[in-house]
């Protein structure tokens, strides 16, 4: 529970008091209690995005180790195939190759659990309870298997998003605003939520507006950037999609129970 400006007392029993009027006042919040089975599931796409993090951590670690040795090497833009390529033809040192060593060996651990997670988390996109949902948000162009099979098990329950907007802004997609009168000012996302699964829907919103991608979404974007910057209108883009994301998550949901009827 929060504590009020100025209250220097903070105790369980004053909580209590401030739930009870919250609750007769109809102003406390619910929470989403996921089940047993669907948190385990869930913990396999966070320890996923836990084991790119730390894939990246151990390439960033590479560069700067080498930078700080007189090495530049390829941009980051390259890839890291590229930069890895170039590391193999460089005379290092033995202490410094040694210590490459060692980051490269986290590296190559870090993908390997990757690897494993990803096998695991597209074998439950592919299982019985996932399978109507996950085919449904793949219809969306930009959006594969893993990513509609993060979304899901990230999100849990769709009915939780009473309102369209409210997903986005579960996600941290909504703009902040200081506004007061008529001055209206919106600064930077609010970035709420889970951050993994809000870099893999940008991800998907950046595949959206490539060639091939949604031509409605394309439009948006090339409307956007040039006033509003690409990487703000890449952000209006993911907003747009996630919402719709969520009303195909509530059609597939709508045509199981028609089924079943």
């Amino acid at each position: 529970m929060e504590r009020a400006p100025g209250r220097q007392v903070k105790t369980d029993r004053l909580d209590v008091g401030t739930m009870a009027r919250k609750l007769e006042q109809g102003t406390l919040k619910g929470i989403y209690v996921p089940s047993r089975t669907a948190h385990e599931r869930r913990q396999v796409v966070r320890t996923y995005g836990q084991a790119l993090k730390e894939r990246k951590r151990a390439q960033s670690r590479v560069r700067s180790l080498l930078q700080e040795h007189g090495r530049l090497g390829p941009p980051p833009s390259a890839g890291w195939t590229a930069y890895r390529q170039w590391l193999e033809t460089q005379p290092l040192p033995a202490e410094v190759q040694l210590c490459v060593d060692a980051l490269l060996a986290l590296r190559a651990t870090a993908a390997t659990q990757a690897g494993l997670l990803k096998t695991r988390l597209l074998r439950l996109a592919a299982s019985a309870p996932y399978r109507p949902i996950v085919a449904a948000l793949c219809t969306h162009p930009g959006v594969g298997p893993l990513s509609a099979i993060r979304f899901v098990l990230e999100i849990g329950d769709i009915h939780r998003f009473a309102r369209a907007d409210s997903i986005a802004h579960y996600l941290g997609l909504t703009p902040s605003e200081y506004s007061s009168g008529d001055s209206v000012q919106r600064g930077p996302i609010l970035k709420f939520g889970p951050g993994a699964l809000r870099g893999a829907m940008l991800q998907c919103g950046w595949a959206s507006v490539r060639r091939g991608g949604e031509a409605v979404l394309q439009e948006m974007f090339e409307r956007l950037a040039p006033r509003a910057r690409r990487k703000r209108a890449i952000v209006a883009v993911t907003r747009r999609l996630v919402v719709r994301l969520r009303a195909r998550w509530l059609e597939a949901l709508k045509e199981e129970d028609a089924v079943a009827a």
